[in-house]
């Protein structure tokens, strides 16, 4: 929502926590990212192919 201040976000934060769809998200994350590369297996090395595998890495490095 376009007016929810820092608090209304913390909240909305905590409550996914809690009931862990933060942890599950991240889960599944890693699983279709682990599926992403190894689907990139079919294609030659390349400097490409790393730096998506390498981008891939970064989507799931990132923190909250």
């Amino acid at each position: 929502y376009p007016d929810a201040g820092e608090e209304d976000i913390d909240r909305a934060i905590e409550l996914m926590s809690e009931a862990g769809a933060i942890e599950y998200s991240r889960n599944l994350a890693r699983s279709l990212v682990a599926e992403a590369k190894e689907s990139l297996k079919a294609f030659p090395e390349s400097d490409v192919r790393e730096e998506l595998e390498a981008l891939a890495d970064f989507m799931i490095m990132r923190n909250l």
